[in-house]
């Protein structure tokens, strides 16, 4: 039976805690399975859990926190003969208790000096048998017989392999000892994506050696992946494949069977291996037709809950981006301005979930109103962050800098910090004092906005302020340019993901659209130039996905 022994303590002393249940909580509560009467401990501050064969030490949020071999327990972390749990001043030792089973040494952790041997071995392999692993149907499998010994280990394997993905792999170890009784060890391999080489992940050994170098020869494994073959050699020390392998040497190893893992598209993503060790058994040809068969259905749960994994992953993210979609909505307007002879609307749609579109009414103090407009560079996340940022940034630099100019000029010194991965923003500020009808333009790189006079002649503005892009130019000067709106009188503010918008053609929508939607007779109001415009782009570009963020504003006067 698994069990705590108090270390050195005054209080506790050599006191042994044996770990009868599945959980036993650790904490100064009464009702705890371990009870310590200690004034800085949790009422319930730890816990130890039992999963098949493993035990896991696991933090229930205490103020002063767990330890595990002196670092903290930030989740639930697997026990290892010998591991050292501190709770406060009071460290308590694991000891598995059964010296019969496998050890729990069955995931990779310091202490643990893998050496991987790349010598390269002869190609007479002494073989007793091999079977060649392809992704079949099970009533195809080879071996059909010995049906009932599959049988029952492929259903005890179903039932003992945990789903959680990281568990996984040391439960497939101990499972592994648990199929071949003659197996004095079990590894398992996983092919690094970036190296492609395989790496041990989860090893299980019949007797426990916590500190022992593990030797492998990679050379083996990589020649039963490349061949997509299992294989089995039952008389290591006279087979010349061996000669020169330092980790068969070094662990006297007498047999071995090595099988590769193959995913759904057949292709090998791990390797298997069961040794025999001196004086142990040799395995045969009916060990080597049952790990195939184990083989196989350990790679199906395995693909499976990888599979399972990144599709809750993936929702987990959506979620997430919808939530951060909500929350990014919250920076813009909810609505529209009401200001007296004057009409406004405006249009925000990002291309993915997060945009780095920005627009904004702003109500200064002196009652004239800033309508803004900017694009980040970049889409996703750090554009979406960078709008946030931009948003606060406009708001406060129009509210303590006397003029326009000099609120642009505060924006690009922002911008300008090295912090911002040298982002840019082009952005276009309006400034509208209703009681003269002035309109004060400053543009930072942006399209220039479009004017319709009250005749109906459509030009643009702000075209000549020449004015960088926020966040490229330290000195940048901005001008400010100015006009009196009419009566019937629009302007036309807009991001290049309006003119940006292609069709499944390949083609543009472009600024000459754009002119002659806003430029329709009869199109007496802001609300029918906007919603013309817009079903304009969407009839355009059809079933053709979004490729920018799109941002739209229009605002004119009426008397």
């Amino acid at each position: 039976m698994a069990q705590l022994r108090a270390k050195k303590n005054p209080l506790l002393k050599d006191t042994l805690f044996p770990l009868v249940f599945d959980t036993t909580v650790i904490g100064r509560h009464p009702y705890c399975e371990i009870v310590l009467d200690h004034g800085a401990i949790s009422r319930e501050h730890a816990r130890i859990i039992r999963d098949q064969e493993i035990y896991y030490i696991e933090d229930l949020h205490s103020r002063n926190g767990t330890f595990l071999n002196g670092k903290p327990v930030e989740r639930k972390q697997p026990l290892y003969e010998g591991d050292v749990i501190r709770i406060c001043d009071m460290d308590f030792t694991f000891y598995s208790g059964d010296a019969d089973k496998p050890s729990d040494s069955s995931l990779m952790r310091p202490g643990h000096d893998v050496v991987y041997d790349d010598t390269p071995v002869n190609d007479s392999l002494y073989i007793m048998s091999q079977v060649p692993v392809v992704t079949q149907d099970q009533d195809t499998m080879p071996g059909k017989s010995n049906a009932d010994v599959k049988f029952r280990a492929l259903v005890d394997l179903g039932r003992n392999l945990n789903s959680v993905l990281e568990d996984m792999l040391p439960h497939l170890a101990a499972n592994l000892l648990r199929f071949f009784k003659h197996a004095d060890g079990a590894y398992v391999f996983l092919r690094n994506p970036e190296s492609q080489k395989l790496e041990l992940k989860a090893f299980q050994h019949r007797k426990n050696s916590p500190n022992e170098r593990l030797h492998i020869s990679r050379t083996i494994l990589e020649k039963a992946a490349a061949a997509k073959t299992a294989i089995l050699s039952n008389d290591v020390s006279g087979d010349s494949w061996f000669d020169t392998s330092q980790s068969i040497v070094d662990y006297q190893i007498c047999s071995i069977m090595v099988t590769p893992l193959l995913d759904f598209n057949n292709e090998v993503f791990g390797v298997i291996q069961l040794d025999s060790r001196s004086g142990g058994h040799r395995f045969t040809s009916d060990d080597l037709d049952l790990l195939v068969t184990v083989t196989y259905q350990a790679a199906i749960s395995y693909e499976n809950a990888r599979r399972y994994e990144r599709i809750a992953q993936e929702r987990v993210l959506e979620r997430e981006m919808s939530v951060a979609h909500k929350v990014q909505l919250g920076f813009l307007p909810i609505q529209p301005p009401k200001l007296e002879n004057y009409a406004f609307f405006d249009y925000y749609q990002p291309a993915k979930y997060l945009g780095g579109d920005y627009f904004d009414y702003i109500e200064l103090p002196d009652g004239r109103l800033a309508v803004t407009l900017g694009d980040v560079s970049g889409k996703g996340v750090p554009a979406a962050l960078l709008m946030a940022k931009l948003s606060a940034e406009v708001r406060y630099s129009l509210v303590i800098e006397p003029t326009p100019a000099q609120a642009m000029q505060r924006l690009n010194r922002v911008f300008c910090e090295d912090r911002w991965d040298s982002r840019f923003i082009t952005f276009m500020l309006t400034v509208l004092d209703p009681k003269t009808h002035q309109i004060v333009m400053l543009n930072a790189g942006h399209n220039p906005p479009l004017f319709r006079d009250r005749n109906g002649q459509i030009r643009e503005i702000a075209d000549n302020l020449g004015g960088l892009p926020l966040g490229t130019g330290h000195e940048t000067v901005y001008r400010e340019d100015t006009l009196i709106m009419e009566p019937e009188e629009l302007i036309v503010i807009y991001s290049d993901g309006l003119l940006d918008a292609m069709n499944t053609g390949g083609n543009f929508y472009e600024l000459r659209r754009i002119r002659e939607q806003v430029g329709i007779p009869g199109q007496t109001s802001v609300d029918a130039v906007g919603r013309s415009l817009m079903n304009s782009i969407r009839k355009f570009v059809g079933s053709a996905p979004q490729t920018d963020d799109q941002c739209l504003v229009i605002f004119g006067r009426y008397s």
